[in-house]
């Protein structure tokens, strides 16, 4: 009962440090099935007290001593609790591995800063990448790459060569004739103990030898029937031990690590990040039992794949980094530029290997070489022959060139050949030879001259002049050299490019390249051909070739006026034009297309009508629309008309506007309006005088605008109560005046404005002592300005003073000059 009591209390002081403000640092006591949710939200909240996230429990508890199994279950509980996990929460890769069928027992590692298996967390900074733009040493890539990790598999079939020690778990499964299976763990003195059967010492022993002793352990102790074969004994490894590596030396982080049994010397050297700056990874020493065992080269595995050096390590071992003994560096035109460490017998051409050899722009026939002697440096030019002689000395630089853009054997043939380019050159190559290598000379070749871009012994060009059809005859020929540049001429290339100019009443107006016998017809023809609006009247301007430039009377150019019948693009009579010909198409002045002008608001029938006379008026397109609605205000019509100078832009809404719009109105905004003259109209006046000059004359495009009658009248501007009154008919201006209340003080009175609904505006006009208002009409407004008073400048002070000084000042030269001429 007492010893009840004191476990009771060892559990309860066990929870009291793992719930206290901060997380303890040994787990190894904690086990999933006595954490209470409560307390399990006590862990959760800690953690983020820590700055850990809830999916990071795993690797914090086994990392300071659980069990991997109770840290598993603990984490479930806690990814219930907390709701699914972010990819950055946790590391499954770790659980899985612990879950994969073999665990480790593992105890509390010494090394902060790794879990379990050995291998560095995510936030480790010694796997930082390095800085791709300096050289690196080859091979440390490895120990800084986050995806190659060298992790031990926990899966493999257990090697035969395996050696069993304390804290392995060795599984035995009897089956046939007889069946018993069991898990035991080898206790510190090496021993199993199995029931019924007795004690087998285990330690030291490889896999196959242990395996061998229990199962004749088992056959000399009640299980008789293995040796008849009735009965199958299965000898497995279950969870393995963890053993106790030291790397020291030139290592990034030494120490001791705490890693699998299955761990090998590469996964320890992810571990600890690997060499340092100053580390060799050529001769790389596992000591066990004061002894080198095997010694590590990395160049092996990058250059081979080859991981025969990669044994597993025992408890206790030690890994040796020495400090390297020669490095060189490679850079330049190599596929690999990097710094090596040179092995004991390498040369040159086995460094060249590791770094891949030459780039392909690598100019491959030497070397150079930077090399440090007891009192400077000196540079060695290494010819490609002696590569793999040539022993590589400490701190050596090795630069490759790329090739220069230079041509041993290279002439050039351009222009006027079938297959222009570069060639190979050989002494004694001649002009008709390269010819011949391009294919030959293009049919519109200019064959009277060819000439040669050649270097002359300074570098400086010349040219070469050459006769092409002789050359292709025979009866001549040219010796090239090397670079020459030989160029054959087009008769395009010599001949100006002409055009006629096609204008008029064709589908395409435009240039037209002109050829030799190029006929009128052709042109036309080119040009879209005539249309339905062309005139049979075509002109030709041609120019005057010898024109007498001292005569201001003398003609440039000459006119033919061709009149066309039906036969006239049969071919029967043919014009045949000159270069820089102009051909003018007329127009038939009797065809006029269908155009339109357009009437919005109070008419019958709103829309677009077809003009029927060039001197068609407004009137009559308002009887054309059914004449003017009861709604309709006659005072207020008005016209717009697109003004000659609109922009293409402006044109282009014009457009929309016509044709865009329904059957029955033209919408023209006031952001538009800029770009129209705007004619105001009278129509009381025009029905009552038909035929009137002020009738205006509609051009196409023209929109008419009638507006509905409003039967208001507003008053604006400097008035006590600017107001809209109902119009009254007969009532003058000074009445509406009165119904806004009145003019205020500081209105402009005899400038008062009267704005009519068409746009027309009449002033207040005097005569003597006579004052004519303008007559208010349904939808007018009244606007009164208002008064600018000008602000009188007072003198100040000293401006009166200065002014009084002045003046006296000038006084007393009037008096003196009176005194000099009296």
């Amino acid at each position: 009962m007492k010893k009840i009591i004191f476990l009771g209390l060892l559990l309860l002081s066990c929870f009291y440090t793992l719930y206290a403000q901060t997380l303890p640092a040994n787990f190894s006591n904690i086990k999933s099935a006595s954490i209470s949710d409560n307390q399990l939200t006590q862990i959760i909240q800690q953690m983020t007290a820590a700055g850990y996230t809830p999916g990071q429990f795993f690797e914090l508890a086994v990392a300071r001593g659980m069990n991997p199994s109770e840290a598993n279950l603990v984490q479930e509980r806690i990814n219930k609790k907390t709701g699914p996990l972010n990819a950055n929460d946790r590391n499954d890769t770790a659980i899985n591995n612990y879950n994969s069928g073999r665990n480790y027992n593992f105890n509390n590692s010494d090394t902060l800063g790794f879990d379990s298996l050995g291998r560095r967390k995510p936030n480790d900074t010694l796997h930082v990448r390095p800085n791709p733009n300096q050289l690196q040493v080859y091979g440390a890539e490895i120990f800084s790459n986050s995806n190659l990790t060298f992790e031990p598999n926990l899966r493999i079939a257990t090697p035969l060569n395996y050696i069993i020690g304390p804290d392995d778990e060795i599984v035995v499964i009897i089956s046939g004739y007889q069946e018993y299976n069991n898990r035991f763990k080898v206790n510190p003195e090496g021993f199993i103990s199995i029931p019924n059967v007795g004690v087998v010492y285990v330690a030291g022993l490889t896999f196959e030898e242990a395996s061998q002793r229990i199962k004749d352990k088992l056959a000399a102790n009640g299980y008789s029937n293995i040796r008849t074969g009735l009965t199958k004994v299965n000898i497995t490894l279950g969870d393995i031990r963890s053993i106790h590596v030291t790397l020291i030396g030139e290592v990034k982080r030494p120490g001791t690590y705490t890693l699998p049994s299955l761990a090998t010397v590469f996964n320890a050297l992810y571990a600890s990040g690997g060499p340092n700056n100053r580390g060799s990874f050529r001769n790389i020493e596992v000591i066990r039992n004061n002894r080198v065992v095997d010694t590590l080269d990395v160049y092996a595995f990058l250059s081979k794949g080859d991981l025969s050096s990669n044994i597993l390590l025992a408890d206790q071992d030690i890994i040796r980094i020495p400090i390297y003994t020669r490095r060189v560096t490679l850079k330049g035109a190599f596929k690999r530029p990097a710094i090596f460490e040179v092995a004991s017998g390498e040369t040159l051409q086995d460094v060249m290997n590791y770094a891949g050899g030459f780039s392909d722009s690598a100019a491959t026939a030497f070397i150079s070489d930077v090399q440090i002697t007891g009192t400077g440096r000196r540079i060695v030019d290494i010819p490609n022959s002696d590569y793999a002689t040539f022993v590589p000395q400490n701190a050596d630089v090795y630069t490759a060139d790329t090739v220069q853009d230079r041509y041993e054997n290279r002439v050039q043939v351009t222009g006027a050949v079938f297959a222009p380019g570069n060639y190979a050159w050989h002494p004694g190559m001649t002009l008709k030879e390269l010819f011949e290598k391009a294919r030959g000379i293009k049919e519109e070749a200019y064959l009277k001259q060819g000439f040669i871009r050649r270097l002359q012994s300074d570098y400086t060009p010349m040219a070469v002049d050459f006769n092409v059809a002789d050359v292709l005859a025979g009866r001549s020929n040219v010796v090239l050299q090397r670079e020459d540049i030989v160029t054959i001429l087009s008769n395009f290339d010599l001949r100006e490019n002409f055009n006629v100019t096609v204008d008029g009443a064709v589908a395409k107006p435009g240039n037209i390249p002109f050829i030799d016998s190029l006929t009128l017809q052709d042109a036309i023809l080119q040009a879209g051909g005539l249309t339905i609006g062309a005139d049979k009247k075509i002109e030709i301007s041609r120019r005057v070739k010898n024109t007498n430039p001292f005569d201001k009377n003398a003609p440039i150019s000459q006119t033919i006026e061709v009149v066309y019948d039906s036969s006239f693009f049969n071919g029967s009579s043919n014009i045949w034009l000159q270069p820089y010909d102009r051909i003018f198409v007329k127009t038939n002045p009797s065809f006029v297309l269908p155009e339109q002008a357009f009437v919005n608001g109070e008419v019958l029938y709103p829309g677009g009508y077809t003009l029927q006379t060039k001197m068609e008026t407004a009137t009559s397109l308002i009887d054309r629309s059914g004449g003017l609605l009861p709604t309709a205000n006659a005072g207020s019509a008005y016209l717009l008309r697109l003004r000659d100078n609109a922009s293409e832009a402006e044109r282009r809404r014009h457009l929309e506007a016509i044709t865009s719009g329904d059957e029955k109105q033209v919408y023209i905004t006031n952001d538009m309006l800029s770009a129209y003259d705007k004619f105001i109209l009278n129509l009381n006046f025009l029905r009552a005088h038909p035929g009137s000059v002020q009738d205006v004359v509609l051009k196409p495009g023209d929109v008419l605008v009638i507006n509905r009658l409003n039967n208001n009248v507003k008053v604006s501007g400097q008035v006590y109560n600017p107001s809209i009154s109902v119009y009254e008919k007969g009532k003058s201006l000074e009445y509406y005046i009165d119904r806004a209340g009145g003019y205020a003080p500081n209105s402009k009175k005899k400038n008062t404005l009267v704005l009519y609904p068409n746009g027309e505006a009449r002033k207040v006009s005097h005569f003597l002592f006579f004052k004519h208002t303008p007559k208010i009409e349904p939808g007018a407004e009244i606007i009164v300005p208002k008064e600018q008073i000008r602000e009188r400048h007072r003198l100040t002070t000293s401006e009166v003073v200065a002014i009084t000084g002045s003046v006296a000042s000038l006084a007393a030269v009037v008096v003196a000059l009176m005194n000099y001429i009296k």
